[in-house]
Parts: structure tokens; sequence; C-alpha cells
């Protein structure tokens, strides 16, 4: 008897050892995203799971969009009442603060913590204008979008700063350089 329960237990622990923490859900809307960055797909899931990890949620799911900006600027007007495209949308499931947000999730096992739209026009645009590596801008934004839904803001100037600080903490851990170097 204790030998089959143990061996139950063992194999209960294996499968929960087996299921992946963190399930991104990512969907393309607009071509030129698989076109100019095919390894797209895997720039959002790293910087999903890394801002999710480094922010020490044990398990997440998120939606993320790959749009343009035709689709994004008719989502900016519906729900922000902005009639322009945007870089990045994030709409959180759940309403939480930094200070609150593992208690927010702690009741279930793999909450959907929310969706997020990216615009690959705009985002090109400003990695052009900005000079920087496409891909390490569309992963700086992943992770501003994740902080987003996790209930982060960069309303208050301290709130902005603490924001910014955890971004450039997690892409130094990407080996990405800091996007506000030469912006102040």
């Amino acid at each position: 008897m204790i030998m089959r329960k143990n061996g139950i237990e063992k194999k209960k622990m294996e499968l929960k050892m087996s299921i992946k923490p963190y399930k991104i859900d990512i969907q393309e809307d607009f071509s030129l995203w698989n076109e100019e960055i095919p390894n797209n797909y895997e720039i959002v899931t790293k910087a999903c799971e890394t801002t999710l990890y480094h922010q020490k949620i044990k398990s997440a799911d998120i939606s993320v969009l790959l749009a343009g900006n035709n689709r994004i600027a008719d989502l900016n007007n519906e729900f922000r009442g902005k009639d322009s495209p945007t870089n990045i949308l994030s709409f959180p499931s759940y309403i939480v603060t930094p200070d609150n947000m593992h208690e927010a999730f702690a009741d279930e096992d793999r909450p959907m913590i929310g969706d997020i739209i990216l615009a690959f026009e705009i985002i090109d645009e400003e990695a052009n204008n900005q000079g920087k590596k496409i891909e390490d801008h569309i992963t700086h934004l992943v992770i501003h979008g994740v902080l987003h839904l996790l209930g982060y803001d960069h309303i208050e100037e301290n709130d902005a700063k603490k924001m910014e600080d955890i971004e450039i903490a997690i892409l130094k851990s990407l080996n990405i350089e800091n996007p506000y170097t030469g912006l102040e």
C-alpha cells in the first residue's frame, strides 16, 4: 500500500513538472510579422516568460495578437477613444497592482492574465527611427505590456521610473541594452 501511494504521488509530481507554467497563445493577423520576423513567436514567448519569471509569477496564460496598424487603431479607438494606431495595447483580465498581483492569481492553477496586441508597422518605424534592432524593440514592448497586465503603470513619475527599472533589468537578463539611454 505504501509503495502504491508513493508511486501515485511520484506520477502526480512528474505530471505536474511536465506541465509548462506559462502558456503564451500567439495569433498572427498581419502577414508582415511572419515575412519580416520569422522568429516572432520565439521573441514574444521568451519576452513574456522572462517577465513572468522575473516577477515571480508561478503560472499564467497570456494571449498575444500580432496585428497591423489598422487593426490596432480600431481597437485603440474602441477601447481608449484614441483614433490612431499605437505600438502596443494591453488588456488585463484582473484588476491588480504590483503589490497584490500574487494574491490575485493565487486561486487559479494557470490564470489568464490578459491580452496584448502589437502593431507591426509602427513598431518597425519606431525601431528604425531609434536605431534599434526590431527584435529588441519587440522584446521591450512585450515586457512593457506584460508589466501592464501585472498592474504596473507609468502615469505617475515614480511609477514610471519603477516600471522602467524593471524593464531594464529584464532586458539586461536577455542581453538587450537599456532602451531609455539617450532618450532623456
